[in-house]
């Protein structure tokens, strides 16, 4: 596996999620505007979704089967999105937080299944560009 192009993919993955649910967050829930919801998915994905991607990666190269571990891979992205949640609610004692903890449990396994996806995707485009 090549490391630098993985990175890159997750890097264009996590944009691409970023941008994509910002938009899906800003017309329909419109709670505030699309430059806020970019900021935040883009800082926790960079901060938290790259790493865990690549984590992602290291560990489904060590199974065995498609399936099984794609959806290791899966897992993997969803339990960090709950201990990010987990940490959140812990820490964070703001009413303002417990409003809109619905939006927020959402959009953060959204955010974590549909990196996994994006990234998936990638990959697969990658895969089928270079064979001739």
């Amino acid at each position: 596996m090549n490391i630098r192009a993985a990175v890159l993919r997750k890097l264009l993955a996590a944009g691409m999620t970023s941008f994509l649910l910002s938009l899906a967050l800003t017309v329909f829930h419109g709670y505030a505007p699309y430059p806020v919801y970019l900021m935040y998915f883009l800082t926790g994905l960079l901060l938290l979704g790259v790493p865990c991607s690549l984590a992602s990666d290291w560990i489904q190269s060590r199974g065995k089967g498609i399936f099984r571990s794609q959806a290791i891979g899966l897992g993997v992205h969803l339990l960090a999105a709950g201990i990010l949640l987990l940490i959140l609610m812990k820490v964070e004692q703001d009413p303002f937080l417990f409003l809109y903890a619905d939006i927020l449990v959402s959009s953060t396994f959204t955010a974590a299944a549909c990196l996994w996806l994006m990234d998936l995707l990638l990959q697969a485009a990658a895969r089928f560009l270079q064979t001739p």
